[in-house]
């Protein structure tokens, strides 16, 4: 399947061309150490995945979706999981208000060192857990983008978590959320169970636990319990919480290592929308 990656717009390029990769000095294996160098992914320092340490040329199209909208948001963007940060500095050049949340205070130490500070007064710190240790005021977000995080909540946690979302947001505001589907080499030793919990219909069938026991690798740097997510079960989530879908789709992205590619399905996104924008 061919990659939905979108190059940024002409208007984004003279911008991209002037950002500066985040400094983040972490010492790793040679292995990793050549990961990084090749596909400029690193991994968090809390055993909670991987993040890009810069998005373009590679930029996905709900990500991307979420730059372009940025010049039309009306208020703050609240950023969920924001590990080191580098889509934080993406929206701040944009002229993005950023509210930068993250459950790991030593990650948020790394992204204020690297914020310009020409920045510094656009962007606020929110430490805690989405969603039990995150509070806003109602209506007062104006976009809110949760990039692979749904995939370390339970299903509860995230059906909670978008009634929260929804009520932070103004009227007509968009909700942004990547995630990881069960379609990668790393986890072929899960899919059927995936599949037959599918054809039971269970509620949650993604939510898998012992992944360890059967990963050719990584387990130093994912939790042994993930939930896998997909398009389904997304807007049913979604809708439930009174979301108006703009678009879901599941995915592959360019430029990956082997054992996260498998049949071009591999991310799923989805963006909603608050209803009552002009009422």
């Amino acid at each position: 399947m061919a990659d939905n990656s979108s190059s940024p717009p002409e208007d984004q390029k003279s911008i991209d061309n002037n950002k500066v990769k985040p400094s983040i000095n972490i010492d790793l294996p040679p292995e990793e150490q050549a990961e990084r160098e090749e596909y400029d992914i690193i991994p968090t320092l809390n055993g909670m995945g991987y993040m890009y340490e810069r998005y373009y040329p590679n930029v996905n199209e709900y990500l991307q979706a979420y730059f372009n909208n940025i010049p039309n948001v009306d208020g703050p963007v609240l950023d969920i999981g924001v590990a080191y940060g580098v889509s934080v500095q993406d929206a701040l050049l944009l002229g993005a208000q950023v509210i930068a949340n993250e459950i790991y205070p030593p990650h948020l130490d790394i992204l204020k060192a690297n914020i310009p500070e020409l920045f510094k007064d656009r962007v606020t710190f929110n430490v805690g857990r989405f969603p039990n240790e995150t509070n806003f005021e109602p209506n007062s977000l104006g976009a809110v983008l949760v990039s692979r995080v749904f995939n370390f909540l339970s299903g509860e946690e995230i059906e909670e978590g978008l009634e929260k979302i929804f009520t932070w947001l103004k009227p007509g505001g968009k909700v942004y959320i990547i995630a990881e589907t069960i379609h990668k080499n790393l986890f072929q030793a899960f899919i059927a169970e995936h599949m037959k919990r599918q054809s039971q219909n269970h509620y949650w069938p993604g939510e898998m636990e012992n992944l360890h026991s059967k990963m050719p690798k990584r387990q130093n740097h994912l939790p042994n319990h993930l939930h896998f997510l997909d398009e389904k079960i997304l807007r049913r989530s979604f809708e439930k919480a009174g979301f108006m879908v703009e678009k879901c789709s599941q995915f592959s992205k360019s430029h990956i290592p082997k054992d996260a590619v498998l049949d071009g399905k591999e991310t799923v996104g989805i963006i909603g929308v608050k209803p009552g924008a002009g009422e």
